[in-house]
């Protein structure tokens, strides 16, 4: 879905708000599957609150956007 709303994003945001989303997407599912691989406790943790923390900022890039209109409530 990051993909696709970004697609209508202004040109002028490729480099910006279009790829901080996209890259923090990512990073979510990423630190998640890394975090799992971990043996240990204290690492998984590490690698969750990171997924957790560019959760954060996913939400946040979107609240951005939706204030300046790329997007709205319902994309």
């Amino acid at each position: 879905m990051i993909y696709t709303a970004t697609r209508q994003f202004p040109t002028e945001e490729q480099f910006g708000l279009t790829s901080q989303l996209r890259r923090a997407a990512c990073s979510i599912t990423s630190n998640i599957a890394e975090g799992f691989s971990h043996g240990s406790y204290k690492d998984k943790i590490r690698f969750y609150e990171m997924a957790l923390g560019s959760t954060t900022e996913v939400q946040n890039q979107l609240l951005i956007a939706r204030d300046i209109a790329y997007i709205t409530d319902s994309f």
